[in-house]
């Protein structure tokens, strides 16, 4: 059965006048669905059931909360996504016209909107807090590092120096399982690319698919990284960062100190999302030959440790 079919199926729509593939990663693909009445957006992915199930309650209960965010559409039999023929999970969103924030090296955010944007994350923080999720996922904030640390040999025989790196997320590994913090469910991955606005102000936060339970202060430690230190970037934009720390505590009932606690929470993501980049490879193309260790979060990483 095609794609056009399931979608006639299972949601009773029109056959699509075009279906646009918008992004292709390791874990999901991403279709922009336009039929004669609406556009939707499709997401297949290869991920557990429960991790669905966990999502989109998220979702719904952020949204009952009156979170800017965007639940799936369900099909007509009720469920909140289908399985292909292949095993892969559909879920259909609808789709948001606005407009992400242009971040990177050669464009800085507007920091009024960077102040709006981190208000909306310490809101989402503290409705994330209030949720009773019944459903459990595999992912953790330790996932990542977990996983890398799964693939030790053969990084180590694909990588230079990759002794270091790997003694680092040990040792970030143990210490983030020794913090004591407020916890709730975390977005995990709060980019610009994720947060879209309209003429009035934030239209919607997406892209929930590595939301999880977790301390608060890693969800910030990326945020942080991400919204002020572009990739590629040989540092971060002092006053966006301090706009994004200073608007996030007004707003949350939790106001947290800039000090050696959230520079290493700030790392750890950092750490994290590298982690995350190299196991990818290993696991799709490990080199041949040993390579240097590279990486835009790795960087981000190395500079915020001196703040340590």
């Amino acid at each position: 059965m095609t794609l056009d079919q399931i979608l006639q199926q299972r949601y009773n729509l029109t056959s699509p006048t075009q279906i646009e593939l918008i992004r292709k990663g390791p874990d999901n693909e991403v279709f922009k669905i336009i039929t004669d009445s609406k556009t939707l957006v499709l997401r297949l992915s290869r991920r557990q059931i429960n991790n669905i199930d966990f999502e989109v309650e998220v979702l719904s209960q952020l949204y009952q909360l009156g979170a800017k965010v965007i639940p799936p559409v369900y099909t007509q039999d009720n469920r909140p996504y289908f399985i292909t023929d292949n095993e892969q999970i559909g879920t259909l969103f609808p789709f948001v016209s606005g407009h992400h924030l242009e971040v990177n090296k050669d464009c800085k955010p507007d920091l009024k909107k960077v102040a709006l944007v981190a208000q909306a994350f310490a809101d989402l923080h503290q409705k994330g807090q209030r949720l009773h999720i019944t459903y459990s996922r595999a992912r953790t904030i330790y996932t990542e590092l977990e996983r890398i640390l799964s693939h030790e040999k053969l990084f180590l025989s694909s990588y230079k120096d990759g002794r270091e790196f790997i003694a680092k997320v040990k040792e970030y590994l143990y210490w983030a399982r020794s913090q004591s913090s407020p916890q709730g469910i975390i977005h995990n991955d709060y980019r610009p690319n994720n947060v879209f606005f309209n003429q009035e102000g934030i239209e919607a936060i997406l892209d929930f698919d590595w939301s999880c339970s977790g301390f608060l202060l890693k969800d910030l430690g990326l945020a942080l990284a991400e919204w002020s230190y572009p990739d590629g970037a040989e540092g971060p934009w002092a006053d966006v960062f301090d706009t994004f720390y200073q608007s996030y505590n007004s707003r949350s009932s939790v106001k947290y100190p800039l000090d050696t606690t959230l520079y290493r929470w700030i790392c750890f993501a950092c750490l994290s999302d590298a982690c995350t980049y190299f196991s990818d490879i290993l696991d799709n193309n490990p080199p041949h030959v040993p390579q240097p260790i590279n990486s835009y979060m790795l960087s981000k990483f190395n500079f915020f440790i001196k703040k340590i």
